[in-house]
């Protein structure tokens, strides 16, 4: 988004979800922009393109911020204007209908992040410190390690209680009885 003319208005990324627009077109001091706003934007555009026409709402900045866009941004995408210049009756006319629209993914910005200005937590997640997110993960461990270990033994009582059925079956007709032993973790227990 950086213009190689350093002293041309530009449109800067000052941090995960706020953007500058340079002081040096607007007046004294930068504007700052959240990735919500710029999401906003970009649906505006996408209006305006559908609609054709005036609407009944526009987003705070965005003629500045387009403005310096399309004026700075050196690849063929544009945000669609109205004519500021425009004095005459009837309908303003739109600028920029004939280019592509400038898609949130050239500025970087990733949807979860237009809902918050600096926590850039994903939706369905939850920030922790590392200490607590090791401290649950060893929970986590140790109780699957627990779950297993508990499958194991019940395998191993179930079939200790198979093998005793076929071993009293066979008693009661008299002959011997086949134990099987490689399925049972602690070996023959009695």
């Amino acid at each position: 988004m950086n213009s190689a003319d350093d002293d041309q208005q530009t449109i800067q990324r000052i941090s995960n979800s706020v953007f500058s627009i340079s002081a040096d077109r607007l007046g004294d001091d930068d504007i700052h922009i959240s990735a919500q706003h710029v999401r906003l934007f970009c649906l505006y555009d996408r209006e305006i393109r559908v609609r054709k026409q005036e609407m009944n709402w526009h987003p705070a900045g965005y003629n500045n911020f387009a403005g310096v866009y399309n004026e700075t941004h050196p690849g063929p995408e544009r945000f669609a204007l109205f004519d500021p210049d425009y004095e005459g009756a009837g309908a303003t006319p739109i600028l920029n209908l004939d280019t592509a629209s400038p898609l949130l993914s050239s500025f970087g910005v990733e949807p979860h992040e237009c809902f918050s200005h600096e926590d850039l937590t994903p939706p369905g997640y939850v920030t922790l410190a590392v200490a607590e997110h090791e401290r649950l993960l060893d929970i986590s461990t140790r109780f699957s390690a627990s779950m297993v270990n508990g499958r194991k033994r019940a395998e191993d009582r179930k079939l200790r209680k198979k093998n005793a059925m076929a071993a009293e079956e066979e008693r009661k007709k008299g002959g011997f009885h086949y134990v099987d032993t490689k399925h049972l973790s602690g070996g023959l227990h009695r």
